[in-house]
């Protein structure tokens, strides 16, 4: 998968990539970092390629608006994510075009030459791009399908604990392939099985907006959790609607919902902030360090302390270990 950004203005080559999607030596060039500037921007990228997918983190400070051009030599499936800041991208061949601020991302499906991104200020956002064929190989689905229901997806904080990861330079390089292999596996899990929950609703539009509004709510307080009764009041409907209608739109129950998100959060920050795990355990809402530990061992097999002592790649257990179980309700 061959990148080209240019200068809208110069048309000028910022940068360019011939990574090799199948390639993978000591030297490791399936991972590279490039710094560019000019005398109107900052501009850093880090690229990683695996078979059929190339990932990028993009940072630009621009003291002025400035606009690059995105040239790749196939059609591909874009997935783009805002992480700080705003940017805006349109393609000069069709009509697609879309603004996203932090938290906010797009996916689409197009040819890539003459595809403009804006900025103004400072921003940061991840893409990623699947070939068109290796998007059909993975999910078995015409790579038109259903694209324009991503978009729509309100996926906070989910899938930011995943895009986290897949920078982390805490995971042993032996295994680091396999393991970001698997973080867009989850990725395309995620968006793939809300999409299929959308279209499936049993609920009137304004129950679901509320029960949206108290996911929501309840991804922001994982320190100090509402009670069910608390939530439905603040979301202005009944408990009982409440309980069956997240677990038609989430998968899960308010309180398994609260579980996952919080050992989610918990295995970002031990892997990726090497915090104490008392530390964490207080900050997704543990009064008892003992209680979250047991919380941890249930849902990934493993102490927590082997990931803030950075042990997990010495260990034996490999990622495809840290196993789920199906019951995530409890111990909260």
């Amino acid at each position: 998968m061959n990148t080209r950004i240019l200068d809208f203005e110069t048309n000028g080559l910022i940068y360019q990539s011939n990574m090799l999607n199948s390639t993978v030596d000591e030297t490791n060039n399936w991972e590279q970092k490039h710094d560019l500037a000019s005398d109107f921007y900052n501009y850093s990228r880090e690229e990683i390629s695996l078979e059929g997918v190339q990932i990028s983190y993009n940072k630009i400070d621009a003291l002025k608006k400035s606009e690059f051009i995105l040239e790749t030599n196939n059609d591909n499936i874009l997935f783009v994510f805002c992480m700080a800041g705003n940017l805006t991208y349109r393609s000069l061949e069709t009509n697609i075009s879309s603004s996203l601020s932090k938290n906010e991302h797009s996916v689409f499906q197009c040819n890539f030459n003459h595809f403009v991104i804006s900025f103004d200020g400072k921003a940061e956002y991840i893409s990623i791009q699947f070939l068109k064929e290796h998007y059909s190989k993975l999910t078995g689905t015409d790579f038109s399908k259903k694209l324009s229901d991503f978009s729509s997806l309100n996926l906070y904080p989910e899938v930011n604990l995943i895009l986290g990861d897949l920078f982390s330079k805490n995971i042993n390089q032996k295994i680091r392939k396999i393991y970001l292999e698997a973080k867009i596996y989850d990725l395309l899990i995620l968006f793939i099985t809300k999409a299929e929950q959308n279209q499936t609703f049993s609920m009137k539009q304004d129950d679901v907006d509320k029960i949206l509004k108290a996911k929501q709510i309840v991804e922001s307080n994982i320190q100090s959790p509402n009670s069910l009764i608390e939530l439905s009041r603040k979301v202005g409907i009944n408990d009982y609607k409440l309980k069956k209608g997240f677990k038609e739109i989430t998968g899960n129950t308010v309180f398994g919902y609260l579980y996952e998100i919080r050992m989610e959060h918990a295995f970002h920050l031990l892997s990726n902030e090497q915090k104490s795990v008392g530390e964490v355990a207080f900050l997704v809402g543990y009064k008892n360090a003992q209680h979250f530990t047991a919380a941890f061992k249930k849902k990934y097999n493993i102490l927590p302390g082997i990931l803030n002592k950075g042990k997990l790649a010495k260990s034996s257990m490999s990622y495809f270990s840290l196993t789920t179980k199906s019951d995530s309700t409890s111990v909260l």
